[in-house]
């Protein structure tokens, strides 16, 4: 159970000198709560699959149109494309999942995370984003492990590769994550924290 007060847990990622404070928030369980699962797609270029007739063709348009994509019919073929990073939300994580397999055979790049529940609940509510991958070196301590943690918590995604003496932590948000909290300092400090890695944040109204 998280504390009711906000408090501070110290991670230090030594190989980029710089001091992370992350906020861990508690919030009020009866207040107001929302979806908290993501599924983020792109495809920038246009790609094109073939059809064995021109009804199947159709009913692939209609499907990837829901998705907000463009699309060209060529008798039998289907040509597609979402230039900018779109968001949807399934009924439940199995059906995000469903989602998101069938999007990346279709070559799409997807991005797909879920939000601690910690974060689903208050009325306080900031949004943040973060369209391109940002790269930090660190080393391999546990205070990298909590960033990482805590990343995770909010709905980025974090990648890590391990190298020999140190790791290298890559994370994103493409589309924009809704956080709620219970109180206002509680999102003021987490906003400021997102700032200070990099992330657009602001509140939402």
């Amino acid at each position: 159970m998280l504390p009711k007060r906000t408090v501070f847990a110290a991670a230090a990622v030594a190989a980029v000198g710089i001091f992370i404070s992350l906020p861990v928030t508690g919030n009020d369980p009866n207040a107001l709560a929302s979806g908290n699962e993501y599924l983020a797609f792109r495809l920038p270029l246009w790609k094109t699959s073939h059809f064995d007739d021109a009804a199947q063709a159709e009913k692939q348009i209609a499907r990837l149109a829901k998705f907000g994509c463009e699309t060209k019919q060529d008798q039998n073929n289907v040509s597609y494309r979402c230039t900018n990073w779109c968001s949807i939300q399934g009924e439940s994580p199995r059906q995000s999942q469903r989602w998101g397999q069938w999007l990346t055979t279709l070559g799409f790049e997807i991005s797909h995370v879920e939000i601690d529940e910690a974060f689903t609940r208050g009325n306080e509510v900031i949004e943040f984003r973060m369209p391109d991958w940002k790269s930090i070196q660190s080393d391999r301590s546990r205070q990298q492990q909590q960033f990482v943690d805590y990343l995770r918590r909010l709905g980025v995604e974090v990648e890590v590769q391990k190298h020999q003496h140190h790791s290298e932590i890559r994370y994103r948000a493409p589309t924009w994550r809704n956080l709620r909290f219970g109180n206002q300092d509680s999102a003021d400090q987490t906003r400021a924290w997102l700032k200070q890695q990099g992330f657009e944040a602001r509140y939402r109204y």
